[in-house]
């Protein structure tokens, strides 16, 4: 795993991060990556990805997230706009303290609520 510091803005730096996993059903490495926006003033994260499906991505971003000493469900919101699976929704917000994305694919307004839900509507 690594990652980059893309640029800085006075007290906040965005970051990309990338990670190697390998498929242990299939042998296949693959690689992903998400963009960190981290306000150094506030010690608080963003994590910026375009698609959650069941949310195992952002699991393991958050554990390496703790490994390093940041409570995501304290410290880390994740935008997304495209979230695919009810189960993958309640798991963010299980995992992060907010969770921001758009009823793209279902309405998710009408269907989830949760306190650190924000569901931009779409249609």
């Amino acid at each position: 795993q690594t990652h980059y510091t893309l640029t800085t803005y006075g007290e906040s730096e965005i970051i990309m991060k990338t990670m190697r996993k390998k498929l242990l059903r299939t042998n296949e490495t693959f690689f992903f990556w998400c963009f960190i926006i981290k306000f150094l003033n506030n010690v608080e994260y963003v994590i910026v990805d375009d698609l959650c499906d069941g949310g195992s991505t952002f699991i393991n971003i958050a554990k390496w997230f703790e490994d390093n000493g940041v409570n995501p469900r304290e410290r880390i919101s994740l935008i997304t706009p495209h979230m695919v699976q009810e189960w993958g929704i309640n798991r963010m917000c299980d995992t992060f303290n907010n969770v921001i994305t758009t009823d793209s694919y279902d309405l998710w307004s009408k269907k989830i609520e949760r306190d650190n839900l924000i569901v931009a509507t779409l249609y």
